[in-house]
């Protein structure tokens, strides 16, 4: 289990003092900027499958997923930093995210926002879309977690002794330190003495993570190099994310064939299953999770109190909401496991006596986001049911955008002019310019008419030409005789003056 897949070799390039001096020998790969690439590239064609079946503008949605994953990066840096504000000392930690730092739920929220913007200004229906790209949040749960593991981080508490030796080993982190100058992993002599170099110091990444936490609350456990067998969280969220992925598939064919049987359904519906059922099982993992980063706040409660409560909670706006995903048929027995979750939890919290001490606990931030968004969920869907009976057509809706984005796209495929306006308006000046044009041509026409042109550049008129002509010749014929006359009366006028 180590942070670095490979790495890349490059020239003995020398560094300059200001980012530590010495030489670079080394680009390094990390397994999680891996697992997160991965992820990315498996839920686009994931999201745009599906965005393409429900009736979505292609290109459109993908740039909206270029931009959701981006601000899903920033959203999940955000919450990791207002959760760990005592560990950033400088603007440069704010952007080492190579030593780790996002946070899955803010990745979501991010991506959420980041979503509603991209939507909001094209016109499309965010519900709608969020059932498409709903499906990589799960595969992203599936992918990063996995470079989670081998990164060390987001780890659980320690198993006990009569916990299964696979699992054990399973949970086992090694001691790692990672020299990014020198490009090479060190062991622990070698680590102390380029620890002691304060020019060296800030370009050693030290792991992994439970092997760190638990050496400063175990010393002795630093000769050991490895961490304590705790709980492998982060293969537990990983299979979740398998889980969600297959419930999401499972939920969109009940969706597909409510809408065949003509029955009602409502832009959404998968984005809410996601959202509850990722609420509750984050829930849950969060009660076997160990490390400091992912912050705890409100009131200390006893955990065999706080955690049934909070999870019959959430069992209660399954109960009225969300459990009417289902059949008729399966509807009681699913609502029936739900508020049997809370009381198992209860059962295996309690203490043994009521003299035993038990430790207070808080929730964590994930717990109280899951919390809120997972009682937010359920109780909307049954509001989404009751819209898509009173008004079908708005709770099927994509969006006022999509009829224009779609023909757009198809324009654009075509070779055509975008927008419509454009290419009406080129077509507008064409039937303008064609009578100004003819127009021209008349009155050029008219003018060689009015003037003597040479005679070769005259053709012989045809006899239908000559009436007309001859109509045109009489009244010059008339006006020449009114001339001749005219100077006749005056040549007589002057005689007799004279």
């Amino acid at each position: 289990m180590h942070p670095i897949l490979f790495k890349i070799p490059l020239p003995h390039w020398k560094l300059p003092q200001i980012l530590g001096g010495g030489e670079l020998h080394a680009f390094p790969i990390y397994a999680y900027g891996v697992m997160l690439g991965l992820s990315l590239v498996v839920g686009w064609y994931i999201s745009l499958t599906i965005a393409k079946q429900d009736g979505l503008p292609r290109e459109t949605m993908a740039n909206n997923y270029v931009f959701t994953a981006i601000m899903a990066i920033v959203g999940a840096r955000v919450l990791y930093i207002l959760t760990n504000l005592g560990e950033f000392h400088s603007w440069k930690d704010y952007l080492a995210i190579r030593s780790g730092g996002l946070v899955a739920y803010g990745g979501f929220l991010g991506g959420f926002i980041g979503s509603w913007i991209y939507c909001k200004r094209k016109g499309v229906r965010l519900l709608a879309w969020a059932d498409a790209a709903v499906p990589s949040l799960a595969s992203g749960l599936l992918f990063t977690r996995i470079g989670c593991y081998l990164f060390g981080c987001d780890f659980g508490k320690p198993l006990t002794e009569k916990a299964p030796k696979w699992l054990q080993k399973l949970g086992t982190f090694p001691e790692w330190h990672y020299d990014h100058r020198a490009g090479k992993f060190l062991d622990s002599e070698g680590f102390r003495a380029a620890y002691s170099d304060p020019n060296v110091k800030p370009q050693i990444l030290s792991g992994s993570p439970a092997w760190v936490q638990h050496t400063e609350n175990f010393p002795s456990v630093r000769e050991l190099h490895h961490s304590m067998p705790v709980h492998p969280t982060q293969i537990y969220e990983s299979l979740t994310g398998l889980f969600l992925l297959a419930m999401l598939f499972w939920a969109r064919k009940q969706v597909k064939d409510r809408e065949a049987r003509g029955e009602p359904f409502f832009r959404g519906e998968l984005f809410l299953v996601f959202t509850f059922g990722y609420g509750v099982l984050r829930f849950l993992l969060e009660i076997v999770r160990d490390d400091a980063e992912r912050g705890t706040y409100g009131p200390h409660f006893e955990p065999h109190v706080i955690y049934p409560v909070a999870l019959m909670a959430l069992a209660l706006s399954f109960w009225f909401g969300l459990s009417n995903i289902f059949k008729e048929k399966a509807r009681v027995p699913a609502r029936i496991v739900a508020i049997l979750i809370p009381f198992a939890v209860f059962m295996l919290m309690r203490p043994a006596n009521r003299f035993a001490v038990v430790e207070m606990v808080q929730l964590s931030t994930s717990q109280w986001i899951a919390l809120i968004t997972g009682i937010a969920a359920a109780a909307y869907y049954r509001r989404g049911l009751d819209i898509a009976v009173a008004q079908p057509a708005l709770a099927t809706d994509l969006g006022h955008g999509v009829p224009e984005l779609i023909e757009m796209e198809a324009a654009l495929e075509r070779g055509e002019e975008w927008p419509p306006a454009k290419r009406e308006a080129d077509e507008d000046e064409a039937d303008e310019a064609a009578p100004k044009k003819a127009a021209k041509k008349v009155t050029v026409v008219d003018a060689t008419d009015e003037d003597e042109a040479p005679a070769s550049s005259k053709k012989p008129a045809s006899d239908e030409d000559e009436p007309a002509k001859a109509e045109k010749s009489e009244p010059k014929a008339e006006a020449a005789k009114k001339a001749d006359e005219g100077e006749k009366t005056k040549s007589s006028d002057d005689e007799a003056s004279t």
